[in-house]
């Protein structure tokens, strides 16, 4: 094993590290936020767009979760995205546009109209708006993480990354948890009338605290270093398939692919089981449950 030879320089911490490494903590945090409270509520979601028969089956539960499908499928289009501009235009502002979307998303969500009102396109509006807040996740991951990274000593750096992924575990827990008392307070039937829309409002504080962190702050100094220098690529997703680089993608891409199916296969499973459970006993299908 070769063993790293650290020097006196790779423990210096550049300035506004904290500020850089809470900024990402909290975006990471946000999309485990996000998915948590969205799949907490798919019984209710279901109510609000689907019709009356069908949010009451497990058809109408699945076809809700379609609305989360979707914001993972597009997390791949906003990392090639995001990522590429991070390289171009640099960290900060690339991560104020994508909280900023995030935020927006989140605020428009609220707003949408509900099957009582617009029929089946009140389930479509809601699914192309999770889509495109999951382009805006995507680009969290691709610009934010180098962003904390690139402001920690070297030294440090796997710590910072367990830090800044710890953030999930706190979103999870969060979205669990404001589910929870939202219902507490304001009850079921009001949760399915109007109060779903609160939860989703909720999401704007910490985008907002996020947003404030980015804009009061410089890009990281590798980037600028980079810039001034010249050395900044005029495509940079196309560098990620040319060797050597090649392979440690292949190599991320598998392992990431393979444990976030079966992480997500599993938490599906769980929800899917919870939510099943919560329906009137014998309602199975396109079933009349009354």
């Amino acid at each position: 094993m070769v063993k790293v030879q650290w020097a006196p320089e790779h423990y210096k911490w550049p300035p506004r590290s904290g500020s850089a490494i809470a900024s990402q903590f909290i975006g990471f945090m946000l999309d485990a936020y996000d998915l948590t409270f969205v799949t907490a509520m798919t019984t209710i979601l279901a109510a609000v767009l689907m019709p009356p028969t069908l949010s009451k089956s497990v058809v109408g539960y699945y076809l809700t979760l379609l609305g989360y499908a979707f914001t993972m499928i597009a997390r791949p289009v906003g990392s090639a995205l995001f990522g590429n501009f991070a390289d171009r235009i640099g960290r900060r502002d690339t991560l104020m546009i994508t909280i900023l979307g995030y935020g927006i998303m989140s605020a428009v969500t609220a707003a949408i109209p509900t099957y009582a009102q617009v029929g089946w396109a009140a389930f479509w509006i809601y699914a192309l708006i999770r889509f495109i807040l999951g382009i805006f996740v995507g680009g969290e991951y691709a610009a934010g993480h180098p962003f904390a990274m690139e402001y920690s000593a070297p030294r440090w750096r796997g710590l910072v990354s367990g830090i800044v992924q710890g953030g999930f575990s706190w979103g999870v827990a969060l979205g669990g948890l404001v589910v929870a008392a939202f219902t507490a307070v304001f009850g079921l039937h009001a949760m399915k009338a109007y109060a779903w829309r609160y939860v989703f409002l909720t999401g704007l504080i910490p985008a907002v605290v996020a947003f404030i962190i980015r804009y009061t702050m410089p890009d990281t100094p590798i980037f600028t270093e980079a810039k001034e220098k010249g050395q900044l690529e005029r495509i940079p997703f196309f560098s990620i398939f040319k060797p050597p680089a090649l392979w440690t993608f292949l190599q991320v891409l598998v392992f990431m692919t393979s444990l976030f199916f079966s992480s997500y296969s599993m938490f599906d499973f769980a929800v899917g089981i919870y939510a099943r459970a919560s329906l009137p006993e014998g309602c199975f299908g396109f079933c009349d449950c009354l």
